[in-house]
């Protein structure tokens, strides 16, 4: 009897101190006992990553409503459909982020993952209920790197990750290269908001890193985080280029270079105006696929330091990231030709 009291306390053990551990962006320690199965996602960009690691996306069952606006018509939604039907009621519509816990708590979640940087009270209400919340952050390279680490070691697929952040080293280093050579550095705006309100990024921001990162300069990074702005100021700073986010429907170049005050800046009279491109998620801010933005814009700056045969490098890590290869109907969508086609040399430079 006493033999077998101390087996059973020895397997009990084994079972705590083999539990499933993981350290969120808060610096929070969660611990699981058992697989993590169901997880429902307020962060717009997690679910597309947290797919991309695991293959597929039978464990989320929520998700933003602004991440199936993303997926529907789109390359992940066609992939993994069942998203689309998914529930978002939880959480507020927009960028609104506070949740409703107590329908968080009827899906039933082992794992929520929650924005840890944007204020204890839409975290906190989360923790309070008892659930498992794992804070992820978004502003730069680094904190992408953290999603794939958190992400993996949930889900146990850490030769993924280790493919990912590979991935993610060896383009970084050939972009770097490349921006060497780069001898005046072109003016670069990203609008975050447009239609109704004009919102730029500023210092901090992931589109700052990537417009740095290829060589060119971001007039906004005076002021930190993305901000309001006048449509005076954007004239005085006259950019070089515009990037127009892929968060407002059927937002396209047009809207900036037909306004009545932006069509006399050099970027509008140049048609050097740019819808960001939508893959597996959008490619304004860090994801899964970030590698193609920086190429991508590289491309659109300096076409002649920054060579990349894009469509290659698209299916190249379409397969990795997804199992799956790209047709040429593939790219077109994912590159918003029907948007762009018209912003100068759009088409030549990606050979489309």
């Amino acid at each position: 009897m006493k033999l077998l009291l101390i087996s059973l306390s020895l397997f009990i053990f084994s079972i705590k101190s083999h539990a499933l551990q993981v350290v969120d962006q808060n610096g929070r320690n969660i611990s699981f006992d058992s697989e993590v199965r169901r997880v429902v996602s307020i962060p717009i960009p997690a679910p597309s990553m947290f797919i991309s690691i695991d293959g597929k996306a039978d464990k989320l069952v929520g998700v933003h409503g602004l991440t199936k606006t993303a997926m529907k018509g789109k390359f992940l939604g066609k992939l993994f459909p069942e998203v689309l039907s998914l529930p978002s009621d939880f959480v507020g519509k927009g960028f609104n982020f506070m949740p409703n816990v107590e329908r968080v708590l009827e899906l039933e979640p082992d794992l929520v993952f929650q924005w840890g940087n944007y204020g204890n009270e839409i975290f906190d209400p989360l923790v309070n209920a008892g659930l498992n919340v794992a804070a992820i952050k978004i502003r730069n390279e680094n904190d992408t790197r953290e999603w794939i680490r958190i992400m993996s070691t949930v889900l146990g697929k850490k030769d993924k990750a280790v493919k990912m952040v590979s991935w993610r080293d060896e383009t970084m280093n050939i972009v770097k290269n490349n921006t060497k050579k780069v001898k005046k550095r072109k003016n670069i705006l990203y609008f975050r908001l447009f239609k109704n309100t004009l919102q730029v990024a500023g210092k901090g921001t992931y589109n700052n890193f990537y417009i740095n990162l290829i060589g060119a300069n971001n007039p906004a990074n005076s002021k930190k985080g993305f901000y309001n702005v006048t449509p005076e100021q954007v004239v005085s700073w006259d950019p070089d280029i515009i990037l127009m986010n892929g968060f407002e429907p059927k937002l396209g170049p047009d809207a900036y270079v037909k306004h009545p005050i932006f069509s006399i800046t050099k970027a509008a009279k140049e048609k050097k105006v740019y819808s960001m491109p939508l893959g597996g998620y959008r490619w304004d801010p860090p994801n899964q696929e970030s590698p193609l933005t920086w190429m991508w814009l590289g491309m659109l700056a300096y076409p002649e330091i920054h060579k990349y045969d894009l469509k290659f490098e698209m299916d190249k890590s379409y397969k990795m990231l997804y199992g799956t290869s790209i047709s040429k109907n593939d790219i077109n969508q994912i590159l918003k030709v029907k948007l762009n086609k018209q912003s100068f040399k759009y088409l030549d430079i990606f050979d489309l």
